[in-house]
């Protein structure tokens, strides 16, 4: 057991695909929660169907734990704890160099796009952003100008977006009862990879939005690079908090069969530096804990920028390979 934690999870077995039903293969035993902490051992599982692949997380924890996987969570970190001065500074002018880069090499556009979750262009409307957090997102986007909504299970997040003056659902996506067919887009950035239950999900979005209205997701890709790279230290995994990972074809597939059109299905590297430098770290922890947040290190952030832009030209080859899954789809008129 991690330090940090004594209670264990209450958690159920889940040995069978959440999507098809099919009994999944072992794909990774004995993983702990390297982030934050919390108690236990996990596996994840793969299904063996072709045309599914989805991984999950066994077992799972139980609905009435989930508070517990996120005590430590970033997000709940104070401001001023959240707030180290160099640290920042040197963040900030990495960001500026990132994105003069990311022109040079001709994927601002990608930027942008993950920015605005594929909405920059889009005639403002009504938007509900699935876990909000503290609104930052929602605030950027009413300065677009569209009527910005929130949805977010922490309290204390959905304070802190209200304080922003959003109008924020406290509890549950799928058990929210928002109305039906009232917002003409809906988002969930790393959102859906959180939740148990991914094709009620998709019926979910479907039923609040009005006809002709899109659905952006941002979720990791457990086909990428990261992932061949650094196995069990991959960034991605996040046990116990993820608990169903996704490819590029079965969220096609996914939209596909809960009646959306697929506008654009995608991988992306562009914050592929910051996941490949977050699983240096895990890796050179050698199972234990990682500091939050890591020591600064100019050599890993150095080498992830390099592997940032190996993934960029692989991905330009036509590999899915990129960190994050980006999908853009549209309920039909």
């Amino acid at each position: 057991m991690l330090a940090g934690q004594e209670e264990s999870i209450p958690s159920r077995a889940r040995v069978r695909c959440p999507l098809c039903e099919r009994e999944g293969r072992v794909l990774l035993t004995g993983m702990k929660d390297l982030l934050y902490g919390v108690a236990g051992q996990w596996s994840f599982r793969e299904c063996p169907y072709d045309h599914c692949r989805l991984v999950w997380l066994d077992p799972l924890p139980e609905a009435d734990a989930v508070p517990r996987l996120y005590q430590r969570y970033y997000t709940h970190a104070a401001e001023t704890q959240r707030r180290f001065c160099m640290r920042d500074r040197l963040y900030t002018a990495y960001q500026v160099f990132q994105r003069a880069a990311s022109k040079l090499m001709g994927v601002h556009w990608d930027w942008v796009e993950i920015r605005y979750r594929g909405l920059a262009n889009v005639r403002p409307g009504r938007l509900l952003d699935v876990g909000c957090g503290d609104g930052r997102f929602l605030q950027r986007m009413r300065e677009l100008g569209w009527e910005v909504h929130g949805c977010e299970v922490d309290p204390k997040a959905a304070q802190a977006a209200s304080c922003r003056n959003i109008h924020v659902h406290v509890g549950s996506f799928l058990e929210s009862g928002l109305p039906q067919a009232f917002y003409d887009a809906v988002t969930l950035h790393h959102v859906i990879e959180h939740l148990p239950e991914p094709r009620a999900v998709f019926k979910e979005v479907s039923r609040v939005l009005r006809p002709g209205g899109l659905l952006s997701i941002v979720t990791p890709n457990v086909r990428s690079y990261g992932r061949q790279k650094f196995g069990r230290a991959w960034r991605g995994w996040e046990p116990p908090r993820h608990f169903c990972l996704f490819h590029l074809e079965l969220l096609r597939r996914l939209a596909h069969e809960t009646g959306f059109v697929v506008q654009q299905c995608r991988s992306s590297a562009i914050h592929a530096d910051v996941i490949l430098g977050a699983s240096m770290s895990i890796q050179a922890a050698q199972g234990q804990i990682v500091p939050d947040p890591p020591p600064i290190s100019v050599v890993r952030t150095m080498r992830a920028w390099a592997m940032q832009h190996y993934e960029q030209i692989r991905i330009r080859r036509g590999e899915p390979c990129g960190e994050e899954c980006v999908l853009l789809c549209q309920k039909p008129q």
